[in-house]
């Protein structure tokens, strides 16, 4: 009986400090977006860790999208989901005095060419965002070379101590993966008041608790513009869904 307990004793311990051990998810995938020496153009790197989940998805969309001044999604990338790990180079030419938001989504095809259309994006970020709790898979990036706000809107004050502003954005800016910040001292001044300033400086996954957070290095007053609306017909707005790219 002693033999007994103590195997069960050590099979219980083994199996705690395994599950301790074991990753909260297996597959992921990290991305980055840099400048480059040269004007417009950015390198995008991308290491894949695929060992299942997300079923539908058949291959990864790299999408990049204008977000100040706003811009219509674009892919630039589709890639077969091939399992297994891989580590991926790309180069991307953009317009110049810009701020972009990359991002990966999961693609498939039933019979259709590869990431014709966007499978269900909480699966596919459940199954491989790196930190694990279902974020959008994203990178941010200001392409210069003059000084280029990626935020633009209004503050308030933010819901706990973790950060020192939400954000609302312009009506006719991109929605984008974040909603609040922390910036210097100066920036407070603006908090409450409904003044419409640009932001300038960087977003960075903080935490499993707010995901992407702004670091504000400087603000400054300006307007938000006027709204522009245009009518696409039904056809047009399928094809959003299909193919961002178009």
């Amino acid at each position: 009986m002693k033999l007994c307990y103590f195997r069960s004793r050590l099979c219980i311990a083994a199996l705690a400090l395994a599950m301790a051990a074991a990753p909260a998810h297996a597959s992921s995938i990290v991305l980055s977006a840099t400048n480059t020496p040269t004007p417009g153009l950015v390198t995008l790197d991308l290491t894949i860790n695929d060992t299942g989940g997300a079923p539908g998805c058949t291959a990864f969309s790299l999408i990049r999208r204008a977000i100040l001044p706003c811009g219509a999604p674009t892919r630039i990338q589709c890639i077969p989901r091939q399992g297994g790990s891989q580590t991926l180079q790309f180069q991307d030419t953009v317009a110049p005095n810009t701020s972009y938001i990359y991002e990966v989504h999961g693609s498939g095809a039933w019979g259709f060419p590869l990431c014709y259309y966007a499978t269900d994006s909480y699966e596919f970020q459940h199954a491989f965002d790196p930190h694990g709790w279902a974020y959008p898979i994203q990178a941010f990036l200001t392409v210069g070379p003059n000084p280029t706000p990626i935020a633009h809107g209004t503050l308030l004050q933010p819901i706990d101590g973790s950060t020192t502003f939400r954000l609302q954005t312009c009506s006719e800016d991109c929605p984008t993966g974040f909603e609040a910040g922390s910036g210097p001292a100066d920036l407070s001044q603006y908090i409450g008041t409904g003044t419409e300033v640009y932001l300038y400086g960087t977003v960075q996954y903080c935490c499993n608790s707010a995901g992407f957070l702004l670091g504000v290095t400087s603000v400054a007053p300006g307007p938000c513009g006027p709204v522009a609306v245009s009518l696409r017909p039904w056809t047009s707005v399928k094809r959003l869904y299909q193919d961002p790219s178009r």
